[in-house]
Order: structure tokens, then C-alpha cells, then sequence
């Protein structure tokens, strides 16, 4: 989305149409709407031709937002010693750019960067475990899912947002892949665990 007009890019060449519904937007970049990547929690597709409403400046925002999570997944991709990593991906279900990484029989956790939810005012960090995880430790501070968060509000607070990212999300995996981290091998999982928002 692009000064409130909806952008595909393919390789050096780019389109963009106006924004009206699911289904046009769907149309325009050549597939069905549908809820098969849905997760657990995902809300209904709802009526795709109702009017989206889209807000130029939202739209801003989420590229920005989007642009920051990338690059700093990236250079967590680039963590010393790190283990089974991921690449970034943007997960259909809520729409949130994430990574895994970590062996998974040994502290595995999905890596990632939510523009908000149910839960979640603003955007926020999270590391969400695969496995148990030590609640007696002030980082894994969510109620929502297991594992920790950091605000949007204290990363923009931050003197360096992007170091103060990289740094939340290594010290989530340092806690997890050593020996007082607080993972449990029978809790372990070969799949991604379900959204952050309600493990």
C-alpha cells in the first residue's frame, strides 16, 4: 500500500489499483480470498465486497513497521552460534512478520514483530516459545502467550529502537538455549506453535 492505493511489485516492475474490497484486491493480485492459511484465532473473512476503508496513513505506518521488523529479523538471522534458523516470513494470520530459530529439542521460539492485536493496543516484540518456559524471570512478561514481549511505546523510548530490538530478542534466546532457561523437552514441537497472542 502506497499513498492509499494498493502495490504489487514483481521483481523491477510495479502496479497499483485503488482500494475498494477484498475481492478486487484479491482479483488484482491474482488469487482467491479464502481463509486457508487462517490460524486458530484468525477473525472471519467477513463480506469481501464490503468497502475496506483503508487509511493512507495506517498503511504508512505498516510499511514502516514492516521495513524495521525485516531488518532487524534479518540481523538476528546473523546471532552468534544461532541454531535451525528461519528466514522472515509474514504470517497470514495475523499479519506479522517472524522468524524461528533455535534447536528444538533445546529452546526453540518463534521470533517476531506484531503491528497489534486483540491483546495488543500497539505493536509490539515477542518471543514465543516452543516449549516451558521459567515464569520466575521478569522477561517472559506476557499473560497472553508464552513467552515475552516489548512494547511499541518502550522501543520507541529507546535510544537505538533497532539495537534495543536485537537485543530483546537475543536475550529471549540466550534464556532459551541455556541449561536454566527454562525449557522442558516433553513440551517440545516439531510445528509451529499457534499465534503468539494465545499460546
Amino acid at each position: 500500500m502506497e499513498h492509499g492505493r494498493l502495490v504489487v511489485q514483481d521483481g523491477m516492475e510495479a502496479r497499483d489499483t485503488e482500494i475498494t474490497s477484498i475481492t478486487a484486491a484479491a482479483a488484482f493480485v491474482g488469487v482467491e480470498p479464502g481463509t486457508e492459511a487462517q490460524e486458530h484465532d484468525s477473525p472471519p473473512l467477513g463480506d469481501v465486497d464490503a468497502p475496506l476503508g483503508a487509511d493512507p496513513l495506517v498503511g504508512e505506518f505498516l510499511g514502516a513497521w514492516f521495513g524495521f521488523s525485516w531488518a532487524v529479523l534479518e540481523e538476528l538471522r546473523l546471532t552468534p552460534d544461532a541454531v535451525d534458523v528461519g528466514r522472515p516470513q509474514l504470517w497470514p494470520g495475523h499479519f506479522d512478520p517472524a522468524l524461528e530459530m533455535g534447536p528444538v529439542d533445546a529452546g526453540r521460539a518463534t521470533y517476531g514483530c506484531s503491528p497489534g492485536d486483540a491483546d495488543h493496543d500497539e505493536p509490539y516484540l515477542y518471543v514465543a516459545a516452543w516449549g516451558e518456559i521459567d515464569r520466575r524471570d521478569v522477561f517472559w512478561n506476557s499473560e497472553s502467550f508464552n513467552g515475552g514481549s516489548l512494547p511499541y511505546a518502550e522501543l520507541r523510548a529507546a535510544a537505538d529502537p533497532f539495537a534495543a530490538a536485537l537485543g530483546f530478542f537475543r536475550a529471549g534466546y540466550r534464556r532459551l538455549v541455556s541449561p536454566a532457561g527454562g525449557w522442558s523437552r516433553s513440551s517440545s514441537s516439531t510445528s509451529r506453535p499457534r499465534s503468539p497472542r494465545s499460546r
